[in-house]
């Protein structure tokens, strides 16, 4: 109705959607309040620009949305920018730029966090594999050395009964 410059519709259209969303969402209700805030604008109504952004901003500091404050931060701006306002439009930029900057700051550090811990389940594994494969070893390298023990100790009991059937026929 906004497009269609129905402004009257689109007023009681976005007051019902506060209502609905102050009682289901109210952390999304910075979305409404930016549509009410280009309304406010065609009707050139400033004051209640400014309320509608004030109402926008609180509940998107409220819920600490980063998204939302952008957005509500951009639409202020481009307010200020269409009515002239080119010292508060610009003020609003730099709060934008700020805002966009921390933003990506954050979803960075999560992306690396994630890096981070995908790295660190790799690292387990290689080193529970590692471990694997020393155990193995350890379990040949201790079954041959068994093994050798056996045969040696065969072969000395071997030697030992050569070595008395040797004497017993040096004694005849």
């Amino acid at each position: 109705e906004l497009r269609k410059e129905n402004f009257v519709k689109s007023d009681s259209l976005l007051t019902e959607a506060i209502n609905i969303l102050k009682v289901n969402s109210p952390k999304d209700l910075p979305n409404i309040y930016r549509k009410q805030m280009v309304l406010f604008e065609k009707l050139n109504q400033p004051e209640k620009v400014i309320e509608a952004y004030d109402k926008g901003m609180y509940y998107a500091n409220t819920y600490n949305i980063e998204i939302y404050k952008i957005i509500m931060l951009e639409s202020i701006r481009d307010y200020y920018t269409k009515v002239g306002k080119y010292k508060e439009a610009l003020d609003a930029q730099k709060k934008v730029t700020d805002a966009r900057t921390a933003y990506d700051h954050v979803n960075q550090l999560g992306s690396l966090s994630i890096l981070e811990k995908d790295l660190l389940n790799k690292r387990k594994n290689v080193e529970i594999q590692y471990e694997r494969k020393i155990r193995y070893i350890l379990i040949f390298v201790s079954a041959i050395l068994v093994l050798l023990i056996v045969v040696m100790i065969k072969l000395f009991k071997a030697l030992k009964f050569q070595k008395n059937i040797l004497e017993k026929e040096g004694d005849r």
